[in-house]
């Protein structure tokens, strides 16, 4: 029987890996959700509905604009089918790798399987034949207790009377003591519970694992939450090249309070922090040809709006013909920051309703001037993904400004910075001290570099100052 058993085992196992091995579904999905190339081609295909879907409102069914628009929907749609081949064919070895160690964990778990079961056979096995044996020999005791039944019953009758004497006696006995009624029929005894100890040990033993499980879930949950906490851990844990830093804006309380000394050292290490940012990538441009700048980040809420007006009032202040291009289409904030409209603006020239020359606005600032964002629809996000009209922008800006400072949106929600940034000539991160998460800041600049965009720098928002580390007593004696 364990012969049959083994072979049946061999048989099992040949069977499944002889079974055809296909890549698991999963991490296919997985890997074409980190595909630049597929994100851009679903973009495509977004940006050719929303035309189809444009010219259907504008056209009569039938007419030449929608079956244009058709096959370009088409074609997109072709595009990224093709692409999707040709990640699934270039990785194909590696998901095949995957699926064969999967297989192979099924394998060795399927043969403990059997093997406690095979196990379990053989003790059931061996129980039967004991009882068997048991009942055997219980058969020939009986045959024989049957036998001997006749010579049993006179004993039978002796036990009878015996027991009768000696409750008789007993009687009597107690008759006898008539001064104690209580009669002790058995001492008493201490009965300890002996599981105790086990039980209090297990106990001991799961609320240590208990708590080091959630420990273990908290320390992972912390880990993938990582906050960058300064400059060297951009230096070193990012890889990035630190161009800047901001110092933190104090609370609006503190500078209503505070007095007018401390609010005027504030902002004098506030201009300089941004005066020196401007130093460096006015070097970087220089020495690298770069005209047109982006400002991003890497999720909401981390600095890079303030980042782009102040970095562009300190080139407009040197003397530069600086202009802010708020590409922020979904969310934009420029506006509010210099008190203009926000439309007209880069959403209306890129549908082509407007000239650009009517779109620029003056600010306060000598040598500043603004185009805001504009008012965003479906029919712009299709624009951007064609990358035609934002081109034919920048190389027309490119001739009336010194420098170009963008606005735009953050990396990870949404693909528009990735689209616009294929038309700069280098970007800037801005990093929140404190709030920006090393995962995302990772993962937000390896989308950069996968799609060869130049990357100037980072740039650390809401670092802490030291009033005495930045010198402010020794200039501050100098003339206004």
């Amino acid at each position: 029987m364990a012969r049959a058993r083994g072979r049946g085992r061999r048989e099992l196992k040949s069977e499944i890996n002889s079974s055809k091995l296909v890549p698991n579904k999963k991490d296919l999905e997985e890997l074409l959700a980190t595909s630049v190339t597929v994100a851009a081609k679903q973009a495509a295909v977004i940006s050719a509905q929303a035309a189809l879907a444009d010219a259907q409102e504008r056209y009569n069914k039938g007419a030449p604009q929608i079956l244009a628009k058709e096959q370009a929907l088409a074609m997109a749609k072709a595009e990224l089918e093709k692409a999707i081949r040709d990640v699934e064919a270039t990785n194909k070895e590696a998901l095949l790798q995957k699926a064969r160690d999967a297989r192979q964990v099924d394998v060795v778990e399927l043969e403990r399987q059997i093997t406690v079961a095979s196990n379990q056979l053989k003790r059931t096995e061996d129980f039967v034949k004991i009882l068997t044996e048991q009942r055997a020999k219980a058969k020939v005791a009986g045959q024989q207790m049957n036998m001997q039944g006749d010579d049993i019953d006179p004993l039978k009758v002796q036990r009878d009377e015996i027991r009768k004497k000696l409750f008789e006696l007993e009687d009597l006995e107690r008759r006898k003591d008539t001064n104690s009624r209580i009669e002790i029929v058995e001492g008493a005894q201490l009965y300890l519970d002996y599981n105790f100890k086990t039980k209090l040990v297990a106990a001991i033993i799961f609320g240590i694992l208990g708590f080091t499980a959630v420990s273990l879930i908290i320390a992972y949950l912390e880990w993938r939450n990582r906050r960058v906490d300064g400059v060297d851990q951009v230096v070193q844990e990012l890889k990035m090249r630190v161009i800047g830093t901001i110092p933190a804006f104090p609370s609006r309380a503190a500078l209503k309070n505070g007095e007018a000394s401390q609010n005027q050292n504030w902002r004098f290490i506030l201009n300089e922090s941004v005066n020196s940012t401007r130093t460096m990538l006015l070097h970087t441009a220089r020495t690298q040809q770069m005209q047109v700048i982006l400002v991003t980040s890497a999720m909401q809420g981390e600095g890079k709006t303030s980042l782009s007006s102040q970095l562009a009032t300190s080139m407009a202040t040197a003397g530069l013909r600086t202009l802010i291009l708020d590409c922020d289409l979904r969310n934009p904030s420029m506006q509010k920051l210099f008190d203009i409209p926000v439309a007209p603006g880069c959403a209306e020239i890129l549908l082509q309703e407007i000239d650009i020359s009517d779109t620029i606005a003056t600010t306060s600032v000598p040598n500043l001037w603004i185009i805001p964002a504009g008012q965003c629809n479906h029919r712009v996000i299709a624009a951007l993904a064609q990358g035609h009209p934002l081109e034919g922008l920048f190389n027309r800006l490119r001739g009336q400004f010194d420098i170009i400072i963008v606005d735009s949106c953050p990396i990870l929600p949404v693909a528009d910075t990735l689209l616009v940034a294929q038309h700069v000539d280098g970007v800037i991160f801005s990093i929140l001290q404190d709030v920006s998460q090393l995962p995302k800041v990772q993962d937000a600049s390896e989308r950069l570099v996968q799609l060869n965009i130049p990357l100037v720098g980072a740039v650390v928002n809401g670092i802490k100052p030291d009033i005495q580390a930045y010198g402010y007593n020794y200039v501050k004696q100098l003339p206004a």
